[in-house]
């Protein structure tokens, strides 16, 4: 058909099948370009070293934080107006936050623990935009600089709410082992019944057990995030899969994409115990319909069964509660409106059971 002929075609449509022919004809353009956007290789983030500002923090004595432990997370310009909420309800323990160590890109700082500075430019980095892709493989290279002298890290995104002492409610306080798997971590889907009880079970735990969302994390093998670091993608664009995907397959050494995903390296990489955290570590995902049916080949297993939504949603307005991931929430506005919303949700239902542990 010449071109001529397609416009006297498109003109003889009907007006509402020529609105639905232009919508999707805008639509289709639009998510090209989107496409084209994220295909862009970012550069590689510059991290600094925060050897010495963790070695300075586990020096420092602690009542709420285990000997030998850190908790890490990293900003830029564009998240830095996350942490004011982030910390609002564990600010107040100067036991927690002398322990507390973040890389600040873009050579912003705050009053949170301390900022290892860094001039790197990292622009706004939401959902897979900008150097999102670098951002979030970043944190591997900080959680194995801490575990060269801290025994435990435990890595919290921006975006992730503190409600109470997360150490505490590990029941690491006191412990005379610590943490006992080489890595813990959020459950990407809601979790399943009784599943961070599999953690008592012998390691290597099941290879069933959850897949991993990078969002929180408990690691005190420097091995693990050694490897993990050193197997990341280079020329990163936003359109690779995600650091969590690398690390499920890892851990989960016969999962369905580990043999392309890491073909050829399974000897220099070991064996690593894991278990998901408690289900107390909770995350907005879970909450959204497309995240509440367990995966496939799980539901036939009673003992992997999803928990039901009406637990869900106990769960979700309950004080015993660690922490909230914002993820599945567009961008950092929304995020910190939601996190605004639920501090002051919880010190109107939970009062002072907040980070008191």
């Amino acid at each position: 058909m010449h071109a001529a002929d397609a416009r006297a075609a498109r003109n003889t449509l009907p007006p509402p099948l020529l609105l639905l022919l232009l919508l999707f004809s805008s639509s289709h353009a639009a998510d090209h370009h989107v496409t084209l956007i994220r295909q862009i290789v970012r550069p590689e983030l510059q991290v600094p070293s925060i050897t010495d500002a963790v070695g300075r923090a586990i020096a420092t004595p602690s009542s709420c934080v285990p000997p030998g432990a850190i908790t890490l997370s990293v900003i830029n310009k564009h998240h830095v107006r996350l942490r004011p909420v982030q910390f609002a309800l564990i600010a107040h323990r100067e036991c927690f936050m002398r322990r507390l160590v973040s890389v600040c890109f873009n050579n912003v700082s705050d009053s949170f623990g301390e900022c290892v500075r860094s001039t790197f430019v990292v622009p706004p980095s939401d959902f897979r935009r900008s150097n999102y892709a670098n951002l979030i493989w970043a944190k591997w290279k900080i959680i194995s600089d801490a575990l060269t002298i801290a025994t435990t890290a435990l890595w919290l995104d921006a975006d992730v709410l503190i409600l109470r002492n997360p150490w505490a409610a590990l029941h690491l306080l006191g412990s005379s082992t610590g943490a006992t798997h080489d890595i813990r971590y959020q459950s990407e889907p809601p979790p399943f019944d009784g599943q961070d009880k599999q953690c008592a079970r012998p390691m290597p735990v099941c290879n069933g057990c959850a897949t991993v969302n990078g969002g929180q994390l408990l690691v005190r093998s420097h091995a693990f995030a050694n490897a993990m670091y050193q197997l990341r993608p280079r020329n990163l664009s936003n359109t690779e899969r995600l650091d969590q995907d690398w690390a499920d397959a890892i851990i989960h050494r016969n999962a369905s994409h580990f043999r392309w995903l890491l073909a050829g390296r399974r000897k220099q990489l070991g064996k690593f115990s894991s278990c998901v955290l408690p289900g107390e570590f909770t995350a907005q995902c879970w909450f959204q319909p497309s995240f509440f049916q367990p995966p496939r080949g799980r539901r036939k297993h009673s003992s992997n069964a999803s928990l039901p939504m009406a637990e869900l949603r106990s769960l979700s307005s309950s004080c015993a509660r660690v922490t909230h991931h914002f993820n599945c929430v567009a961008n950092r506005r929304e995020k910190g409106s939601l996190m605004k919303a639920l501090v002051a949700d919880w010190r109107n239902r939970c009062g002072n059971h907040t980070a008191d542990e």
